[in-house]
């Protein structure tokens, strides 16, 4: 069983190399990590391959998809930035954080390099002029930023465009002056996820302050008025046929008062798309690819399940109701909200447990 974590806003946290890697791995994710951040351009090859390993075994035994990420120098012109990228994705990350990004372009380089095959995720040089944001974050498949920062752009307004564009963002709380108001700034906002400043985890685990943000982040979404404001103050969907999709599920989680959204895909477009409505429960995907399960963890609200069971559309009902009994999602009585675009047939159904 799935032991799921009561937020849906993510957290990330920087992990570096040790000698009982395993057990960083494991007490990191138990104290709330979402996301794994590795400093790929400072470790060796040695280094980052066990970090990934661990961080891997550390999912399966606890049947999770942590998200793990790449962080990397990037202007898209050297031959050894390139390599280490083609090496991020060989090794199987999720995604990449490219940094300093300046312009879209050096964005869509590192795109056509990987050719799909990880997320890529911008940290802008906000602090020079002329760096245009939303340029950039529409060229990329998201976004990492820092709330505090010396920048002409703030976190939030760059945050803000990720939700309006449908990128997940992933702030950093930078230092602990005001942590909490921070914090709650950036869940308004619609960060998808707060990230602990990395020189936390410079030769040590930041477990007292990774659960201290867990419980702050358990707290705000604890209370109504705020998950009231997400909801309603969520972006109106795109004028296209998935968005209406999309948002059929949303209004039908709130008109039926559903506990879930179970989210038949193989389209990370449809999770992200599911994600930006903000539906004010959590959205369970069901997907056969391990790739798309690692990326969906970079999205409000989302946890993944990797199944072979039937994808047919007379089997989904059954399916999603059996995922959503044994790893308790919702309890008997409850409604559950089912959309699914795996076939031709897209379709938005309402079962009861």
């Amino acid at each position: 069983m799935i032991q799921p974590k009561n937020r849906n806003v993510k957290i990330a946290v920087t992990i570096e190399p040790s000698s009982h890697i395993l057990e960083d791995a494991g007490e990191l994710f138990s104290a709330g990590a979402d996301i794994f951040r590795v400093n790929f351009f400072r470790n060796s090859r040695a280094d980052n391959l066990k970090i990934y390993e661990a961080i891997r075994a550390v999912g399966r035994k606890h049947r999770a998809f942590p998200t793990i990420l790449a962080d990397l120098q990037w202007s898209g012109a050297g031959s050894e930035e390139r390599n280490s990228l083609n090496l991020a994705v060989e090794l199987g990350f999720d995604g990449v954080i490219l940094s300093p990004i300046r312009d879209p372009e050096a964005v869509l380089k590192a795109k056509n390099t990987v050719k799909g095959r990880t997320a890529i995720m911008a940290k802008p040089d906000f602090s020079e002029a002329g760096v245009a944001p939303e340029p950039i974050i529409e060229a990329s498949d998201g976004l990492a930023t820092e709330s505090g920062a010396f920048s002409l752009i703030s976190a939030e307004e760059a945050t803000d465009i990720c939700n309006r564009l449908g990128r997940p963002a992933i702030v950093s709380v930078g230092n602990f002056a005001n942590f909490s108001a921070k914090v709650g700034e950036a869940v308004y906002r619609k960060a998808d996820a707060i990230a602990l400043p990395p020189e936390l985890s410079d030769g040590r685990r930041p477990l007292g302050e990774l659960k201290m943000l867990n419980e702050i982040l358990e707290n705000i979404e604890s209370d109504p008025l705020a998950l009231k404001h997400i909801r309603e103050t969520a972006r109106l969907p795109h004028n296209s046929t998935a968005d209406a999709i999309c948002a059929s599920a949303a209004e039908a989680v709130k008109v039926s008062c559903a506990r879930v959204m179970v989210l038949f895909t193989d389209s990370w477009n449809t999770v992200l798309r599911c994600s930006r409505l903000r539906p004010g429960v959590k959205i369970i995907l069901i997907t056969d690819s391990f790739e798309l399960a690692g990326k969906s963890g970079l999205s409000y609200a989302v946890r993944a399940i990797v199944s072979k069971n039937s994808f047919k559309a007379e089997e989904i009902c059954k399916t999603a109701k059996v995922i959503v009994a044994e790893n308790r999602f919702a309890a008997v009585g409850d409604n559950i909200v089912i959309l699914s675009n795996v076939s031709a047939d897209n379709f938005v159904s309402v079962c009861r447990l």
